[in-house]
C-alpha cells in the first residue's frame, strides 16, 4: 500500500500479541522467548543508533535509497544543481533526459512547472530520434541539451553534438 499510516495500529497491536505469545517459550529448558523479546527493542536501538550516526562516522550509504522515516523522499541535488546551472544565464533550454537500463526509478529529473512554455527549463524524456526532433522542432528558440543522469557526475552536452558523435 502507498499509505500505511491507517494499519500502523493493528500492525503494532499483532505483534505486541505475538511478543506475548513467545514469552513462554522455551528451547533446550532455556527461557529463549524472553531472550527473543528483549533483543528486539535492543536491534531496534542499535539500528537507530547506526542510521543516525552514519554520517559522522563516514559510513557509506547508497545514494539512490527509497523513501522512509529518516528521509523524506530521494532529494535530487544533483537535478538541482544542473537546473542552477542553466538557469544562470538569458537562454531558455529544453533539456533531453536519457536514462540508463539501470537508472533508479524512484529518482525522477523529469518534471517540469505548470506553464512549460514559459518555463526558463523544460525538462523530457528521450524519444525515438523522430519525436525528440519534433519536440526540438517545437521548442526552435530553446537550446537543447542531452542529459545522462546516471553518470556521475551527470553529463550534460549538447544535443545536436552528442547525436552526431553515436
Amino acid at each position: 500500500p502507498h499509505y500505511a499510516a491507517p494499519i500502523t495500529g493493528a500492525i503494532y497491536a499483532l505483534v505486541l500479541l505475538a511478543m506475548r505469545r513467545l514469552v513462554p517459550w522455551r528451547w533446550q529448558e532455556k527461557p529463549t522467548g524472553v531472550a527473543l523479546i528483549r533483543f528486539i527493542p535492543v536491534m531496534c536501538v542499535f539500528l537507530l543508533l547506526l542510521r543516525v550516526g552514519a554520517g559522522p562516522l563516514h559510513i557509506s550509504l547508497p545514494e539512490a535509497l527509497p523513501a522512509s522515516w529518516w528521509r523524506v523522499g530521494p532529494q535530487n541535488l544533483s537535478r538541482a544543481q544542473v537546473l542552477s546551472q542553466l538557469q544562470r544565464d538569458s537562454e531558455q533550454h529544453l533539456v533531453i533526459v536519457r536514462y540508463s537500463a539501470a537508472h533508479y526509478l524512484n529518482i525522477e529529473w523529469v518534471y517540469n512547472s505548470a506553464d512549460i512554455d514559459n518555463s526558463k527549463v523544460i525538462w523530457a524524456r528521450d524519444m525515438p530520434e523522430a519525436q525528440n526532433e519534433e519536440l526540438v522542432r517545437h521548442f526552435k528558440d530553446r537550446r537543447v541539451w542531452l542529459l545522462d543522469p546516471d553518470e556521475v557526475p551527470p553529463k550534460l552536452s549538447s544535443y545536436h553534438e552528442d547525436r552526431w558523435s553515436q
